[in-house]
């Protein structure tokens, strides 16, 4: 798209060097002044926007005091949760997730683990690099990466 078929019909000059003019976003301003000035400007465009939303308090960040948690609150909540359920098993630490209370337990995924270990390795003596993989895991072992 060219300027031309940006612009409209009308526009004004505001000083020597500085002209507004109509374009199909709304008027914009265009040119420079010789001495350096700062100018602040603000745009809110609110396309494909549902004008009543604007006022609901929530868009506005704008909540019930007694819904909000203070930071202190917050911190005093983790603290007793993680006090509550940390436990040390085989030099691990263990602590439930704060956002799954209540969550039911994980399915146990034991059958498919070992299922795609006899196809892993069904595929590796297949391809004769069995050894070469085993060999590659007892070194990484031997290292402390695994």
């Amino acid at each position: 798209m060219y300027l031309e078929e940006f612009c409209r019909e009308e526009s004004e000059v505001i000083k020597s060097g500085i002209s507004a003019i109509e374009t199909s976003l709304g008027w914009s301003i265009l040119g420079s002044e010789k001495k350096s000035t700062v100018i602040n400007m603000v745009t809110l465009c609110l396309h494909n926007f549902e004008i009543p939303k604007i006022w609901e308090l929530e868009k506005l960040c704008i909540v019930d005091p007694t819904e909000c948690k203070t930071t202190k609150l917050l911190e005093d909540e983790t603290l007793a949760h993680f006090q509550e359920t940390i436990k040390k098993t085989d030099h691990r630490y263990k602590v439930a997730l704060p956002w799954l209370a209540g969550h039911p337990p994980v399915y146990d995924m034991h059958d498919v683990a070992e299922s795609r270990l006899l196809s892993v390795t069904k595929h590796l003596l297949k391809e004769n690099i069995f050894k070469a993989y085993a060999d590659v895991l007892r070194q990484c072992q031997r290292d402390g990466i695994i």
